[in-house]
């Protein structure tokens, strides 16, 4: 089978490691895979194409202004610009399907749900990987009419997002994001002995990912430090409002010999060897990788009590109580000092995130495609 990926994201995250795995387990079986991918900034198409993978560029932002869990202001500038950019990003999306020999399209993203339209006036079959959390919005409820209508196939990461999409008929399923469990094993993990504890915080700088929320419940707790995983020091990015704030309270609360700004890698498993505990504080219901990343390096791991994420309780899970910063140092407190049974929750974990079982469950997807 011949497939195509139109993917979103030019940084390297969760989504792209995601996706890179999923390509790489098609190629195994014996799938041509080749890229159509937004160069801002260039680190997917480049890590795509260090792999052998065949990556055509795309010059403009390709997301809808939709993205995890809300939608841009529509009187902010941001948004218009967005906009503009989608709408030249079509244009040569629809080039690159018409004048291509694939067979499926995959849409890595809800964002893309454009495509599913595009993919369909061709005469291609197109799937769409639910990577976001919708919330209860008019502009929503557009978006899963819309993926409904055009898409022969919806795959979710998790049974939360599936169950609250829309009642059509359209062929759903869950497909659980996936670790490659073995390479996290072959790291030298440990919990340190002597103080500080390390706390690793994958958000960067980002008001979505809780930044701020993650400073306030370190400003709770004695003798750790934060490990913030960023390509930026906060000084380096203080010409955004949200790491400004975030500066001046780290000014405040002289926090700063508690935080330790590490550069982002694509060996993150590496990161999770040398931390005591993970923190993920978003301020919205959003996906993650992190949890089951976090179960893989044998690592507790602390989250917000979102609906989105109750189906990931793994028992190296500790919860807190979203926008409460206390409670959540409270929760890093209990998972730092808990005695946690890794190997049940290694053991839950890898029944549902285990990337060696990609290949069947990508085959009992396409077959459900190619019915229809």
């Amino acid at each position: 089978m011949k497939i195509l990926f139109i993917n979103h994201a030019g940084v390297w995250g969760g989504s792209s490691v995601s996706m890179m795995q999923l390509a790489n387990a098609l190629k195994n079986r014996g799938d041509s895979v080749s890229f159509l991918n937004t160069t801002k900034p260039e680190d997917t198409c480049k890590r795509l194409e260090k792999d052998g993978f065949s990556v055509q560029r795309v010059p403009w932002v390709m997301s809808n202004p939709y993205y995890n869990g809300g939608v841009t202001n529509l009187l902010s500038p941001s948004f218009w610009s967005s906009m503009r950019h989608v709408c030249k990003t079509k244009k040569i999306i629809e080039n690159c399907i018409k004048n291509s020999d694939c067979d499926l399209v995959i849409a890595n993203s809800l964002t893309l749900f454009y495509t599913g339209a595009i993919a369909k006036k061709y005469g291609k079959k197109a799937i769409c990987l639910q990577r976001e959390t919708l919330p209860d919005t008019l502009y929503a409820s557009h978006i899963r009419k819309q993926m409904a209508a055009h898409f022969d196939g919806l795959v979710f990461i998790s049974a939360y997002d599936m169950h609250f999409f829309d009642k059509s008929d359209i062929f759903k399923t869950v497909l659980y994001d996936k670790v490659d469990f073995d390479l996290y094993d072959k790291q030298e993990g440990f919990l340190n002995s002597d103080n500080p504890k390390k706390i690793l915080f994958l958000g960067g700088i980002n008001r979505l990912k809780g930044t701020l929320t993650a400073l306030k419940a370190l400003k709770e707790t004695e003798n750790c430090k934060l490990l913030i995983v960023s390509s930026k020091t906060f000084e380096e990015a203080q010409a955004q409002s949200y790491a400004k704030t975030c500066l001046m309270y780290i000014r405040k609360h002289g926090l700063a010999d508690k935080i330790e700004i590490v550069p982002p890698t694509q060996q993150v498993e590496q990161l999770y060897a040398a931390c005591d505990t993970v923190l993920f504080s978003p301020t919205k219901a959003h996906q993650t990788r992190l949890i089951y990343e976090a179960c893989a390096a044998r690592k507790p791991i602390v989250v917000p009590d979102y609906d989105n994420l109750k189906e990931f309780m793994y028992g190296h899970v500790f919860a807190y109580r979203k926008d409460d910063p206390k409670s959540c140092a409270d929760a890093l407190r209990n998972a730092m000092a808990g005695e946690i049974d890794f190997d049940k929750a290694y053991a839950a974990c890898k029944a549902k995130h285990n990337a060696t079982d990609l290949e069947a469950e990508m085959q009992a997807i396409f077959d459900e495609v190619n019915k229809l």
